[in-house]
């Protein structure tokens, strides 16, 4: 199989172009408005005129924006694709941020976002690509802008990325339908196929390679997107056929293909050899080997323990000018802490700051393991950040100790917060703790039988009115709400349970007017146990009761608590009030119905790992909407 991976490359990718009249000479005979909107026999609903319906044509604030339109038109020409769509979403906030803009605007932004898509809270990038597709073209409706060929085309492309294949043959229906000619409008619907069955598109592929006069390379990114798909799912068989197809009718790759087929050998098969022939070859063809190309090398090293190897390749990347991403950062990180060399994997993670790339959650789970691995418990971070090069700020403590929290290495957290108030302590005013840490440090103290610790944190920063210095953000009950629920969750521990001292903690938490969730309710019952036993008693209803004015067992009706998951304290006293039916014990705690306590043995057992696993189980985001560590009760 590996030359099959040389002998069918050849070439480059063509890029989609569309053809058709320009932007100007359709803003007078094309309208947006759902009065020009399409149907057709059958009762086909034109996509535009649905668009326009949701765009909001309500009245909006009016500004100077001058500069902020050259700012817009300055990031498209350099394709700063994130600054050029923040600034495209200033401007449409106001009634003439975008006045004067033409098709042609639109359309660049609307090409240059196809490459700057990515997950944001759990939705995912190809899906956060059309929502941004379809948001860039209602804004232009609103405007009344018409959209032209290369408007639709970028629309549906989002779509055939997403797999969307009813909304691609939605769209190329209406270019049809205005008499309009979009080239490779065929090869776009494949690619949505290609998302949804390689196999399916495989088959079409062939079918029509072996037309007359077609040329391949007009289908280059469904065969790269069928390609990708099968690599991803180690389908091998389709794999191997769609690559003896191109091969066999001289399709020629592009930058693209080298780079899925590189990772393919490397990371999935572990011939490290043919994806170093296949990077020779690319290079030999005239085309540079990115990031891209090189972090799947370094992904094939790491999948195979080869830490000596990974970091030849980082350095590589180093002498031949190609430039780190975050994920290329993390892998060198991560070679060094499976090595036990935290000063080496510091020195990377400070690079990487520097270079302004945003720490993943890997990221810091990586330093963070280089630090425990690679120092004693005694060893301070501060002096390890200056040997590496590094100013002692908080903005590293933080990430290292989110990496801590995500390892669960509760000790070294608890040492490393206590490092922190050091320096804390030397410059306030450039170590303003914020509500993440803080809930952290909490549980922490509370998890190594340090509550005194903790309850001082807590109520020096959380119960005065001020906040005790702390940056609570623009939302500060809510974030309140994470320190909290941490005091709540180190009562209801088993080292630390104190039914007396939880209720108090959520007196306080109720005159302040600060959320209440599942994770509250939890933790309050978790004060209550003994022994592994949740016994249904008066404070328990007390609770569920609370909790149900609260609208958080809403959900609850589907067989989950809201916010809740299946296991959680909450579920297990709902069904034993209910005699196994969680529903039946909702329905009596929602109805006021009474529970006779005495005359029913009504009490949840606990399975160890259960109980355990059942206080505190709940994502929390911090200000910049990462996701943080999940916190986890002690037991």
């Amino acid at each position: 199989m590996p030359a099959i991976g040389r002998r069918c490359l050849k070439g480059a990718r063509p890029c989609l172009t569309v053809s058709g009249t320009s932007a100007a000479s359709f803003s007078t005979s094309v309208s947006p408005c759902p009065e020009s909107e399409i149907t057709s026999k059958a009762g086909k609903r034109s996509i535009i005129a649905d668009l326009f319906q949701h765009a909001n044509l309500g009245d909006k604030p009016n500004s100077p924006s001058e500069r902020q339109l050259d700012d817009l038109k300055h990031y498209l020409q350099t394709k700063q694709g994130i600054k050029a769509y923040g600034t495209f979403q200033l401007l449409a906030s106001t009634s003439d941020g975008l006045k004067g803009c033409d098709a042609q605007l639109y359309n660049a932004l609307l090409r240059l976002m196809r490459r700057f898509a990515r997950s944001t809270h759990g939705v995912d990038s190809r899906e956060n690509r059309v929502h941004t597709a379809e948001r860039i073209i209602m804004e232009m409706l609103k405007r009344k802008v018409a959209p032209n060929t290369a408007t639709f085309a970028a629309l549906a492309n989002a779509y055939a990325l997403n797999g969307q294949v009813a909304d691609v043959e939605r769209v190329l229906y209406e270019v049809e339908q205005r008499g309009w000619v979009m080239m490779n409008g065929e090869a776009i619907r494949m690619l949505a196929v290609a998302e949804t069955d390689p196999a399916k598109a495989t088959q079409e592929l062939k079918r029509v390679f072996e037309k007359k006069g077609v040329d391949p390379q007009r289908y280059n990114s469904v065969y790269n997107a069928v390609l990708d798909k099968t690599s991803r799912e180690d389908n091998e068989a389709v794999f191997d056929k769609v690559l003896a197809l191109g091969r066999k009718h001289g399709l020629q790759p592009d930058a693209a293909t080298f780079d899925i087929l590189i990772n393919h050998f490397s990371v999935k098969v572990g011939n490290m050899d043919e994806a170093r022939a296949l990077i020779a070859e690319k290079e030999s063809r005239g085309m540079v080997p990115g990031t891209r190309t090189y972090n799947a090398l370094l992904r094939g090293a790491s999948n195979e323990n080869d830490w000596t190897r990974l970091l030849a390749i980082f350095e590589e990347m180093r002498n031949k000018g190609i430039a780190y991403d975050a994920g290329s950062y993390t892998f060198a990180i991560n070679a060094y802490a499976a090595q036990g060399k935290a000063l080496q994997a510091m020195r990377v993670f400070i690079d990487m700051l520097a270079a302004k790339q945003r720490p993943s959650d890997a990221s810091r789970s990586a330093i963070a393991r280089a630090i425990i691995h690679g120092t004693k418990a005694e060893d301070s971070v501060a002096l390890l950040i200056s040997r590496a090069g590094g100013f002692v700020a908080y903005k590293i403590f933080r990430h290292i100790a989110q990496g801590m929290a995500d390892q669960r290495q509760f000790v070294r957290l608890a040492s490393l917060f206590k490092e922190m108030e050091v320096e804390r302590q030397k410059k306030p005013h450039l170590w303003v703790p914020d509500f993440y840490l803080l809930g952290q440090e909490i549980s922490s103290y509370a998890r190594e039988s340090m509550i005194e610790d903790a309850r001082i944190l807590f109520e020096k920063h959380y119960l005065p009115t001020d906040g005790g210095g702390v940056d609570f953000g623009p939302r500060p009950s809510e974030e309140k709400a994470y320190g909290f629920n941490a005091m709540l969750i180190a009562y209801g521990g088993t080292a630390n349970r104190d039914p007396i001292k939880a209720r108090e903690v959520y007196r306080q938490m109720v005159e302040r007017d600060i959320p209440v969730s599942n994770v509250t309710i939890d933790a309050l019952l978790a004060s209550t146990c003994s022994d592994q036993m949740l016994k249904i008693d008066e404070q328990v209803l007390g609770y569920l009761r609370d909790a149900s004015a609260r609208n958080l067992l809403v959900k609850a009706r589907a067989g989950t608590p809201k916010r809740g998951k299946p296991g959680t304290l909450i579920n297990q006293a709902l069904t034993a009030i209910g005699h196994g039916d969680i529903k039946a014990g909702i329905a009596r705690i929602s109805q006021g119905e009474d529970v006779d306590i005495a005359g029913e043995a009504l009490v949840a057992q606990l399975h160890p790992t259960a109980f355990a696993r059942s206080l505190g189980l709940e994502s929390l985001k911090t200000k910049d909407g990462q996701k943080d560590a999940v916190e986890e009760a002690a037991s």
